[in-house]
């Protein structure tokens, strides 16, 4: 069982520490899809799951009870999936970008490609652009305003190993592995700049961005927190520690979801981001790798264990006894 810091209650004028165990049901586990699942993004009724050298779609309107809709091969594995709209764009490593159109989810097809990159390991749309991550050479740029025919625009070559990409406003943010966390101008996507540097401790593995703060998952060195207020100059202002290997992260609100890929799934709070803590944790039976969230759902690819579906944790601490954010009014009591 996993506690929060110790709270006191009082019997007159004597203060007893408690340790108050978190709910046990947070995130909740309530489906499971059984195929190998890698990668994971996820649209409203859908999921698009990475395998090997294909995509499964599979339909999650019941997430109690989700089904495999259809499939679709290439000749590299798919290592990030993006959707948007009727269309799924995939980091496909040596096949480069792939297209799918998946208006019909029974039959995903691909419409269109390109091969520039040498291994594609990550992928971001935003409007009419795709921004790749080619992990031996740095940040491309599609224009995919016609999704049958994307084509190359702008790339910037970058240090370490370009890992993942998240777009927000005019910057794209990238994993870099050792080189940390890079920040780049993207206001004019045919020419992308460097803007920002911050070297991680660890090996950035995948980051994703909510407001003034990055928060990194950084392989040894657990989750970092890294404002962004000014892209320039990004600085760390708070870390969780994990005991293996951070290898994903998602967030809305006030909760970060990070992989693990010794310790399965855990929910960081991180609504004060200069010191994050625990809000949930979930040891997984297979080998987790990526997570993603939509809607009130998490959906964490575990191998082949599958794909499996996690109700949110709330947004707020909930206590075994029902009490909230740790109200304890009505444990205290004066002794005569």
């Amino acid at each position: 069982m996993r506690f929060v810091p110790a709270q006191a209650v009082f019997f007159g004028m004597i203060v007893f520490p408690l340790g108050i165990a978190l709910a046990q049901d947070c995130p909740e586990l309530v489906g499971v899809e059984p195929s190998r699942s890698d990668f994971v993004t996820a649209s409203g009724d859908y999921a698009y799951v990475g395998v090997e050298i294909g995509m499964r779609v599979v339909d999650v309107s019941d997430p109690a009870a989700p089904q495999a809709m259809g499939y679709t091969t290439f000749s590299d594995g798919v290592y990030h999936l993006a959707a948007a709209g009727n269309y799924v764009y995939l980091a496909a490593g040596s096949a480069g970008l792939r297209v799918v159109d998946v208006s019909n989810p029974g039959s995903p097809v691909e419409v269109g490609f390109d091969d520039t990159a040498l291994a594609a390991t990550g992928v971001a749309v935003a409007g009419d652009y795709a921004f790749l991550a080619d992990v031996d050479d740095g940040l491309r740029v599609l224009n995919i305003s016609t999704p049958s025919a994307p084509v190359q625009v702008g790339f910037l070559q970058l240090p370490g190993s370009t890992f993942k990409v998240v777009i927000s406003g005019d910057y794209a943010y990238v994993a870099a592995d050792s080189a940390g966390l890079r920040v780049i101008n993207i206001s004019v996507p045919t020419l992308p700049v460097l803007a920002g540097v911050y070297d991680t401790p660890g090996f950035a593995q995948d980051v994703a961005v909510v407001g003034e703060h990055a928060f990194v998952a950084d392989g040894s060195a657990g989750l970092r927190v890294v404002n962004i207020q000014n892209p320039n100059s990004p600085v760390e202002v708070g870390f969780f520690e994990t005991p293996g290997t951070a290898a994903s992260v998602d967030i809305v609100g006030i909760n970060a979801y990070l992989i693990d890929l010794v310790e399965s799934l855990w929910v960081v709070n991180v609504a004060d981001p200069t010191s994050p803590t625990e809000a949930g944790y979930y040891d997984t039976p297979g080998s987790t790798r990526q997570v993603a969230l939509d809607g009130g759902y998490a959906y964490v690819t575990d191998g082949f264990s599958g794909l499996e579906i996690f109700l949110r944790c709330p947004e707020s601490v909930v206590f075994v006894d029902g009490f909230e954010n740790g109200d304890t009014s009505a444990w205290s009591m004066t002794l005569p």
